[in-house]
């Protein structure tokens, strides 16, 4: 999956989000920038170097995005745990670990 197709479509997320209307456009556009980057300094890497983007990439940033959207404040610390968990499940296979 290429970067700039479904990986982080606006589209997707919404469906993801089960969200319908068009209010929080904006936001969400926001909140998947914010995860693109996110994940990117999570990986130690850009998007560029990938051929094609690992499904992991997305599933990561849809949970990331579900968190953000349903929490706007920071949540609890169980909470935060059980996100982390998933989020570097997904990821940790493509990171680069820095020394």
């Amino acid at each position: 999956m290429k970067i700039n197709d479904e990986a982080f479509n606006l589209n997707l997320v919404k469906r993801y989000l089960r969200i319908d209307g068009t209010y929080d456009d904006e936001l969400i556009q926001l909140m998947i920038d914010g995860a693109k980057e996110y994940i990117q300094t999570y990986l130690n890497k850009k998007f560029v170097v990938f051929e094609d983007i690992p499904a992991e990439f997305t599933l990561a940033a849809l949970n990331l995005l579900a968190e953000w959207y349903e929490h706007r404040t920071i949540g609890s610390e169980k909470a935060a745990h059980e996100y982390l968990y998933n989020f570097t499940a997904l990821l940790d296979t493509h990171r680069t670990w820095a020394l």
